[in-house]
This record gives structure tokens, sequence and C-alpha cells, in this order.
């Protein structure tokens, strides 16, 4: 075990000299087991700090785009790049509220690993659309899946496209300006519970 909790667990089987084992050999299983446990704990350590070290220089890079002349929809198309590598994403998109239409819609700017023939499937949402409520927008709440085919939770204007790339794991995060939701960002992979809540 480690300072987290058990790792897993060391196995033996038979001594080969056929004899059972004795205390002896059990405090010599367990020094060893604390020392590889004790490793296992600082390789853990060594890649948090990396990711944390990662997540910071992307942050520092969007924050630096921002205080360019960039216009909004390059700094998000940036921004939405950035998490796509940062969390080793398959896809990425944003969705963006237009008051003027009353719609949560997609910019063709704002996709990532998307083809455009997949761009009519994800389309828009309309506000007085039943299901808008349910948005990470409107909730104002992140939704994550490990299995957006089977979850309920999962609207149909997703549900095609993670149908159709094979998407296995979502992450959708609301974005909020003063206190209402303007849009949100989608991310996707094909692999099983790719994401957790330390991405969010």
């Amino acid at each position: 075990s480690a300072v987290g909790g058990p790792l897993g667990y060391l196995q033996v089987g038979d001594k080969q000299n056929g004899q059972r084992f004795d205390a002896e050999d059990l405090r010599l299983l367990r020094s060893v087991a604390n020392q590889v446990s004790a490793i296992i704990e600082n390789a853990i350590l060594i890649r948090q700090g990396r990711e944390r070290a990662q997540r910071a220089e992307a942050l520092r890079r969007v924050a630096s785009l921002t205080a360019s002349t960039a216009t909004l929809s390059e700094i998000l198309a940036f921004s939405l790049r950035e998490l796509v590598h940062l969390l080793r994403a398959d896809i990425g998109s944003i969705y963006l509220l237009d008051e003027s239409t009353g719609e949560l819609k997609l910019n063709r700017e704002l996709l990532y690993g998307i083809p455009l023939d997949l761009e009519a499937r994800l389309g828009k949402i309309g506000l007085a659309d039943h299901a808008y409520r349910f948005t990470a927008t409107a909730t104002q709440k992140p939704w994550i899946s490990g299995e957006p085919g089977a979850d309920e939770q999962a609207l149909t204007i997703y549900q095609s496209v993670f149908d159709a790339l094979g998407i296995q794991s979502v992450l959708i995060v609301p974005m909020i300006v003063r206190g209402q939701g303007m849009g949100e960002i989608m991310l996707g992979c094909r692999g099983t519970a790719h994401f957790d809540r330390s991405d969010l």
C-alpha cells in the first residue's frame, strides 16, 4: 500500500524447495511490497506533476492569446485545440448561444476532429426545444459519461456524432459568463471512461 491506499498485491506461488512460507518469508515479501509501493507512488506523483505543469502552460498560452488582438472565434478555436491535446481527446466542438436566433448552435470554425459532413448532424438546438433544458448550457453543469451510447442523459443531437465516430467517452462543460450559460465545450474520446472529474 501507499499513502493513498492499496495499489495492488504481490502474489507468490509454492516455494521451490516445497517448504511452507514462514514468518521470515512474510517479512521479506512485505519489505519488497513496501518498496515497490513507494516506487509506484513516486511515479504517480511525478506523472501528476507533469500533468499539472502541462495544464498550467496551456492556460498560460490561452491567457496570452486573450490579451492579443485575436478575435473571439480565434481565441475559442485555439482554446479548443489546446483542450483536445491536453486531455488527449479525439474530437472537440464548441456550441455558442445565439440570442438573435434563439438557438444553441455549432460554429464550423469551432470543430476539431469532426468531419464537416457530420456538422449537419451536430446542428443546433432551439431554446424553446424541450431538449435544450438538458444541455450543459442550460443546466450550467458539466456532463461526463464513459459510455454515452447507454447513458440516458445523452442528447439525441450529440448521439448521432458519437455513433458515427465511435466515441465512447464524453466531457461537456458549460461556458458561463456573468451567471448565464453562453455555450458549451464538448470533447470526445474513442476510449471508454477516458475523462474524469479532474478534467473539469
